[in-house]
């Protein structure tokens, strides 16, 4: 369907249904506004719009984190740092903080998970990313990242 109308989706829309998801999410009506993100980050990649899709990602990744179990949150920020990365990879080095952030959040809750190696894998990509980028900052942050998850996934430790 999206792509039958895909000429209407313009991005003023999609951040429409953006505001429109987060009006739901003020009101309580998480799982609403969940599917809301949903519908829109498959109609901006059905419009071949990356840029609403990564926020639509984003909102739906931090909404989920706050509501759903952890496993749909690991998958939540999976799919926002995948968005991010393609954008980065495309040469849009402003979608580079995105990704060091879900992939942060994805690592975090990987080790709570007990599944550090999955963590060290996305941030271990994430400072790949930033390195082809050239950006220092974006790389200590992710190796800073790595390192606390490496030291605290076998200690029990909090980072």
């Amino acid at each position: 369907m999206f792509r039958t109308h895909r000429e209407m989706l313009g991005e003023s829309v999609l951040f429409g249904i953006a505001l429109q998801g987060n009006d739901l999410a003020k009101q309580g009506e998480t799982t609403r506004a969940i599917r809301t993100y949903e519908i829109g980050a498959e109609a901006a990649e059905a419009a071949e719009l990356p840029r609403p899709r990564l926020k639509l990602l984003l909102q739906l990744a931090d909404l989920v984190r706050r509501t759903a179990t952890r496993p749909e949150a690991m998958t939540a920020a999976e799919r926002a740092h995948a968005a991010a990365a393609a954008l980065v990879e495309a040469g849009h080095l402003d979608a580079l903080g995105a990704a060091v952030n879900s992939a942060s959040l994805f690592a975090e809750m990987a080790r709570q998970e007990g599944d550090a190696p999955r963590g060290r894998a996305i941030l271990a990509e994430t400072r790949r990313l930033a390195r082809s980028a050239r950006t220092a900052n974006a790389e200590l942050w992710v190796l800073r990242n790595l390192l606390s998850l490496t030291l605290s996934a076998g200690s029990g430790v909090p980072p």
